[in-house]
């Protein structure tokens, strides 16, 4: 009885898992491109002020966060249009610091949700990053 019980638990937990990893593929995709776009981890980012990281809400505290504010309301519009952001899986390249989504592997909600990481990441390049604003809100 034990054993079954484990069995179970272990296929269950294994199917938890198999589940959960396209959610890490994207979220590792975003910070593939931050780490090529900004030099920084992208834990960096994680936390940062009101809006980078989960959830949202406040004013933004500088143009970082307003990089996120703009991301999170890019992410509403995609899933808005049926996209599904934690799930979908896009295709990029990357040559020096330059991000290209590629359309012709994409379909419209893959390239939608890779334009969303792209615009955002190309927002934290142009920004100052204050390691004083991680956790502040």
């Amino acid at each position: 009885m034990k054993f079954t019980f484990n069995l179970v638990a272990l296929v269950v937990l294994s199917a938890a898992l198999i589940e959960a990893k396209p959610h890490k593929r994207n979220i590792a995709q975003f910070g593939a491109m931050i780490s090529i776009a900004t030099g920084r981890s992208p834990f960096d980012y994680n936390n940062y002020g009101c809006f980078c990281g989960v959830g949202g809400q406040g004013t933004p505290i500088d143009g970082v966060d307003r990089c996120c504010q703009a991301h999170d309301s890019c992410y509403t519009a995609a899933t808005a249009s049926g996209c599904n952001t934690y799930l979908d899986f896009y295709h990029f390249t990357s040559k020096d610091k330059t991000i290209t989504c590629d359309s012709s592997q994409n379909d419209a909600c893959e390239q939608s949700i890779c334009n969303c990481d792209k615009v955002a990441v190309e927002c934290f390049a142009k920004n100052i990053y204050r390691k004083k604003h991680k956790g502040k809100c």
